[in-house]
């Protein structure tokens, strides 16, 4: 199996660039790999407004 297929099998996308690669397919990751700083962005920080769970006094 060679490495194009065993990206398809993954569900990985082939995609042809005429100008970035004109000759050759490129494999991608999606969205993530076009964007990875939207993928990899944390979640916002709830600080002082988080709710705070009632103390039982058991």
């Amino acid at each position: 199996m060679t490495t194009t297929e065993l990206a398809r099998r993954l569900g990985f996308a082939e995609r042809r660039d005429p100008v970035l690669a004109p000759d050759s397919a490129e494999l991608t990751l999606g969205y993530e790999a076009a964007y990875p700083f939207l993928a990899a962005s944390p979640q916002p920080d709830e600080g002082d407004d988080a709710p705070v769970p009632p103390h039982r006094h058991d």
